[in-house]
């Protein structure tokens, strides 16, 4: 459906959608489709995506493997094999106990690979803890740190 559609068309739609969707959605697709809508998509989310397409494992059933990620995605599916699933309150309290120039270079480094997690994070931490990760990030590399800040505001 998506590859009949025009790559900017499908482009933004891809990208309302969670990352695994998306990937399995351009797993689906002829190489030579995946790479017209790969070309309009944002370049962090086309990074993001191929990378994860380069370590995609074959899946028999696209849609139970879609139908898992969308339950990853809204928290119900509990623990994802392998990996540990943080709440936000123990998010909270391991980045507040953190020294804020060590969280902030963390944090930095995680908004090359997923920017909406470090929102998360920076979300889930209390005004104090946020206030002096920020402040540290702000040293280290402002522009990136006020792109992030700019996107926990909510826009008018």
């Amino acid at each position: 459906m998506y590859a009949d559609m025009s790559p900017s068309k499908a482009a933004p739609i891809l990208e309302s959608l969670t990352m695994e969707e998306l990937v399995l959605v351009l797993d689906s697709m002829k190489a030579s489709s995946r790479s017209k809508i790969m070309e309009k998509l944002t370049p962090q989310t086309a990074a993001e995506a191929s990378m994860r397409l380069k370590d995609l494992l074959p899946v028999k059933d696209r849609q139970m493997a879609a139908l898992q990620a969308r339950a990853n995605a809204t928290g119900t599916a509990g623990q994802k094999a392998g990996s540990v699933l943080l709440e936000d309150g123990q998010l909270q309290a391991t980045f507040s106990s953190m020294d804020p120039k060590q969280a902030g270079a963390l944090l930095l480094k995680m908004s090359e690979v997923s920017p909406s997690k470090v929102l998360r994070i920076l979300s889930a931490l209390d005004d104090r803890a946020r206030s002096g990760i920020l402040a540290a990030m702000a040293e280290a590399d402002d522009a990136v740190t006020a792109q992030l800040v700019s996107k926990l505001m909510a826009g008018k």
